[in-house]
């Protein structure tokens, strides 16, 4: 009972988030945009990384973004100095095209060239076809409703942990 009540409780920040930045933020980005940079800031909540991910446990983690510039802008006002995870590890907001190591990567184009090692990367991937089939994680709306789909056996093969409780939310593939 404790976990759902804390699972709640968590995304129910998302729509505090969601009211705080709508207002702050004067971006022409769309609420389903908005939505979808909250998400990938509680991802790195609920995904343990291996600790060979990282040179040291004061590592950030890194959310390399392929999308406009007012993309990237609205996730790092969300994470702005946040800290996640047992070692409080800081995040930050890298554009793709300049990353070097990626812990969550974003793609919105259908035409990437990914610049970077996918070792130890979670790659998440907007609605559409199946047009990047490494992705771990998949936004898809159902019902007018922005939905995520979570592919375990790829996270199994990279060794990355993914939260019961982010499970309990998502279409399981």
């Amino acid at each position: 009972m404790k976990k759902i009540r804390r699972l709640i409780v968590s995304f129910g920040s998302v729509v505090l988030l969601m009211a705080t930045f709508t207002v702050r933020s004067d971006s022409s980005l769309e609420r389903g945009d908005q939505l979808k940079a909250v998400y990938l800031f509680n991802f790195t909540k609920y995904i343990r990384w291996p600790d060979s991910s990282f040179e040291s446990k004061s590592e950030k983690i890194s959310i390399c973004v392929d999308a406009p510039a007012v993309f990237r802008e609205f996730l790092g006002e969300i994470i702005n100095n946040k800290r996640v995870g047992k070692a409080q590890q800081l995040l930050e907001v890298v554009s793709l095209d300049v990353a070097v190591d990626c812990e969550l990567i974003y793609l919105v184009k259908r035409d990437n060239k990914l610049p970077i090692t996918l070792n130890n990367s979670v790659i998440v991937t907007d609605s559409g076809d199946n047009y990047f089939p490494e992705n771990e994680i998949k936004f898809y709306i159902l019902d007018k409703k922005l939905r995520f789909e979570i592919d375990l056996d790829k996270f199994k093969k990279k060794n990355i942990t993914v939260s019961s409780e982010l499970l309990k939310l998502a279409k399981i593939k």
